[in-house]
């Protein structure tokens, strides 16, 4: 069975992401409902992050990991690069003299610590001199009580990372206060709700849907459409002479790129590339995120379609469905005021909005899996009738596809 694990990205005050922690803490006694905890840690750290192809998955940034007590006393982080690897802490540790020596030991040879889920206590004083990082999260923790905590820590070089920010008004909270970092899914949501005219940019995005939802793709008028947006017509000629796409012989106009994506690549990249230009100006990750969840969907369809539940027609559509569950913070507005512009079959338009059945229940698992809650993901996992075993493989494709998939979008 592979190893349940997902990323969370962590941002900076620009909303760029620094890094991302490896969430797999809450899902060990499930995976190894017989193993020791740290024996399990081990087995997890080895098996998936090791394994992994690190630069693909991670993309050069820190990777933030949770360690136990005695994987600290034995200097386990050791095994790990010290300039990708973010040692966290564990609120639950003993404090001991032990404890203080590993993490000085760790610190000294260049290590950077995180005090995770910190608890206001005074015993973590004596930890401050070695520690780079302090992860409060704000659902536990009162926002008033962050100018105490910010006297506490006084001249020590330590940045405070502010975790479970899931609005954008969270966010600016905790930066107001003078957080350095932040975790969570603040930068999939609109970031003003209000009713506005549809910007210029926002237009070609609406006619692409438009079209590519249509039962038989009309090559003239997506030709014109794109033709009129220098930016989308760079873009898709750029991607498809890239090496993901080339095929021995350069393409140099919009009609010959559509031709050479067919029929179901346009229906798949068209939309990620206009929504990648309509979302200038926001967080890289949000696009990813989107492009992450189209996979996951899109491999989920096909599994479930291989079974006979789903007809392979609606693959597609849980592609888009995907894809789409993020055009709320690209468009800032809600998702109902967004749907409303665009056609989509009832289907998509009902899991979007969170109505119950199985398309519905595919985004609630993939959302569940990122967030790294995992009696959530494997209940939905039952009701869909996924394979268990497949899942964190088909999680890790997803990521993998779309880090390829959006690199220079």
């Amino acid at each position: 069975m592979d190893v349940y694990m997902a990323r969370q990205p962590i941002f900076d005050k620009n909303k760029s992401v620094i890094g991302y922690e490896l969430l797999f803490r809450d899902g060990i006694h499930a995976c190894f409902p017989k193993v020791d905890t740290n024996v399990a840690t081990c087995s997890v750290l080895s098996q998936g992050f090791l394994s992994m192809d690190f630069e693909k998955v991670f993309q050069q940034h820190k990777v933030f990991i949770n360690f136990p007590d005695d994987l600290l006393l034995n200097r386990i982080p050791l095994l790990f690069p010290k300039d990708h690897l973010v040692i966290e802490v564990l609120e639950t540790v003993h404090i001991t003299d032990a404890l203080a020596d590993a993490l000085q030991d760790l610190a000294s040879q260049g290590y950077m610590l995180a005090l995770d889920d910190f608890i206001d206590d005074p015993q973590w004083n004596r930890f401050f001199p070695w520690i780079g990082i302090i992860k409060i999260d704000i659902r536990t923790t009162p926002l008033d009580r962050i100018p105490e905590i910010q006297s506490r820590i006084g001249s020590y070089p330590i940045r405070l990372l502010a975790e479970k920010v899931e609005t954008i008004e969270e966010f600016q909270q905790t930066l107001d206060l003078g957080f350095d970092y932040f975790q969570g899914y603040f930068f999939c949501k609109p970031e003003t709700i209000k009713t506005r005219d549809i910007a210029p940019l926002r237009l070609p995005l609406i006619q692409l849907m438009a079209e590519i939802l249509k039962d038989e793709i009309r090559f003239d008028e997506l030709e014109r459409i794109i033709a009129h947006d220098v930016s989308i017509s760079y873009k898709l000629l750029r991607y498809i002479n890239s090496a993901y796409f080339f095929r021995g012989k350069e393409i140099s106009s919009i009609r010959q790129a559509l031709l050479r994506l067919g029929d179901a690549g346009i229906r798949r990249f068209i939309p990620i590339l206009a929504m990648s230009h309509v979302a200038a100006g926001k967080p890289s990750e949000l696009i990813r995120t989107g492009v992450i969840r189209a996979k996951f969907c899109e491999m989920l369809a096909s599994e479930l379609a291989g079974a006979g539940f789903l007809a392979k027609r609606e693959i597609a559509e849980w592609f888009l469905m995907g894809l789409l569950s993020v055009i709320d913070g690209i468009m800032d507005e809600p998702m109902q005021t967004v749907l409303s512009r665009i056609a989509l079959s009832s289907t998509i338009r009902d899991a979007l909005l969170g109505k119950r059945g199985p398309m519905s229940n595919g985004l609630s698992l993939i959302k569940a899996y990122e967030a790294g809650v995992w009696n959530e993901t494997f209940d939905l996992a039952s009701r869909l009738d996924i394979n268990l075993d497949d899942l964190p493989r088909t999680y890790w494709n997803a990521v993998t596809w779309a880090d390829e998939f959006t690199e220079g979008l």
